[in-house]
């Protein structure tokens, strides 16, 4: 049997239609605990596989937590306010499970997009292309961008083994367990159809909430503490790159949309996690994003607000020599008062060689294939 936790915390208009997603599963021998945040939500069950689990006013984290004690099942999955479920989704994971032994199985994903239409997730396009039987994220380091808990199907077995539990926290949960169950299982399967419609974000949104900044620094630091003598330094960096350039970048990205209190509070908490890592982390960053992590490590609060705000204006910067590395010439670069070092913004990705095919054709008995090889704002003068 599969436990599938449902979540009413902050549930839209959308929740009796992931619950009717469920209830036409092929998989026909499931449980549905629908976790109620005692907020009042109106919830009609489907069915008596459905069953309402009364929680309080609880977390995101603690209501899954409370699910996850409550379920009676050999297996585990969760679902997400207004995500829909094709009708074979559960069968498909389980079915995988079975024939490989593995701890997991997670599928494709898509998004759903405004007219009420899937698409699919840029996310999880390369992670999942192809069917992969008993890999792992040390295998397929493409799964490092797997990072949700849904669109997929745990072994209880595994799950208490591991020692899985979500943070007690509204936002980022998902990373906290997401991450270290990768690395934790011994085997887990991918499954390239589409196991989700997503309603929510795939990437993380701007916010300027307190608690929300909190949730995510908390996540990032838990995932650390989860895998501390589990993985290698290289996992791990890979890992502080992905969030140094996504959940944690986001809140940089919030600045200018922020309070003067709130733009405090971001460059002191994000700061403070980003001085704790190795140095040569940072380099391997997109020079901008490099840049914005140096100012708040430095708490320069209204500079940083001026380079996401110039970044908002999509201006091409230009790449200069000096005298063999290639700089990207972003806001600060030669600032006496600033003392910016110039590897901060050192070219890495930004001179990466681009191409691009214009045609392929025939003539006279040769294969002519045209096209252009270019490198942004690096002129033809200047190879």
């Amino acid at each position: 049997m599969i436990s599938v936790i449902v979540l009413t915390h902050g549930a839209g208009p959308h929740l009796q239609e992931s619950l009717g997603s469920l209830a036409q599963q092929t998989y026909r021998d499931l449980e549905v605990l629908v976790v109620d945040d005692a907020t009042g939500n109106v919830v009609t069950l489907p069915d008596e596989r459905f069953r309402l689990v009364k929680g309080g006013a609880l977390s995101r984290g603690a209501g899954r937590n409370l699910g996850v004690r409550e379920a009676r099942g050999d297996h585990l999955a969760f679902v997400e306010d207004g995500d829909r479920l094709p009708p074979e989704a559960l069968e498909l994971l389980l079915a995988s499970l079975a024939e490989t032994g593995s701890d997991f199985a997670a599928g494709n994903v898509s998004t759903i997009t405004e007219s009420g239409d899937p698409w699919r997730s840029w996310t999880h396009k390369e992670a999942f292309a192809r069917e992969l039987k008993r890999t792992h994220i040390r295998k397929h380091k493409l799964l490092l961008h797997d990072r949700y808990v849904t669109g997929k199907v745990f072994r209880r077995t595994f799950w208490d083994a591991a020692g899985l539990t979500f943070p007690d926290g509204g936002r980022y949960e998902d990373l906290a367990v997401a991450i270290p169950a990768h690395f934790l299982a011994k085997a887990v399967d991918v499954l390239p159809e589409m196991v989700l419609h997503r309603r929510l974000e795939i990437n993380p949104g701007l916010t300027t909430e307190p608690q929300d900044i909190a949730d995510g620094v908390a996540a990032v630091s838990s995932v650390a503490q989860t895998l501390a003598g589990h993985w290698k330094a290289a996992e791990r960096r890979r890992f502080e790159l992905t969030v140094l350039d996504r959940e944690l970048k986001a809140f940089l990205d919030s600045m200018p949309d922020a309070e003067a209190s709130e733009r405090i509070q971001i460059v002191e908490q994000t700061g403070a996690y980003a001085l704790n890592l190795d140095p040569k982390t940072f380099g391997y960053l997109p020079a901008l994003t490099r840049l914005k992590w140096h100012l708040a490590g430095r708490r320069l609060v209204m500079e940083l607000v001026k380079v996401v705000r110039y970044e908002r204006g999509k201006t091409s910067p230009s790449i200069v020599r000096n005298p063999v590395r290639r700089y990207v010439v972003y806001p600060y670069w030669k600032d006496d008062k600033l003392n910016i070092p110039e590897d901060v913004y050192r070219a890495r990705g930004e001179v990466r060689l681009r191409s691009r095919t214009q045609s392929v054709e025939w003539k006279d008995g040769r294969l002519v294939v045209t096209g252009e090889a270019y490198i942004n704002s690096v002129s033809m003068r200047r190879r």
